[in-house]
């Protein structure tokens, strides 16, 4: 990043990023290392709402929605990961998704 103004008429001025010198921690890298492997997939939501649309299947779908909720953050794993300062997820898993139930029973 250059800039040029009245008074450095044509001097570099430069950027910070020549000055800065990255350094990462080891706890950093294992975090980066974590985020880039491969995704894996969680079941734990999918299974909690399949067995609740089923237990509750001729309830309107939004107490089906509430009850499902409920379950959910009543029996999901709190996922705790190493060297993290914040915790818990929406998975089980490092780098995990979920898979949602709720259209395998639309009527």
């Amino acid at each position: 990043m250059t800039t040029i103004s009245s008074e450095t008429e044509g001097k570099h001025v430069g950027s910070w990023q020549e000055l800065f010198q990255p350094s990462i921690t080891e706890r950093i890298k294992r975090l980066r290392e974590d985020a880039l492997r491969t995704p894996e997939v969680c079941l734990e939501r999918a299974r909690v709402e399949m067995n609740v649309y089923e237990q509750y299947k001729n309830e309107p779908r939004i107490i089906q929605r509430a009850r499902s909720l409920k379950l959910i953050s009543e029996r999901k794993t709190i996922f705790i990961g190493d060297n993290e300062l914040i915790i818990d997820s929406f998975s089980s898993k490092i780098r995990g998704s979920t898979i949602d139930a709720v259209m395998s029973f639309v009527a």
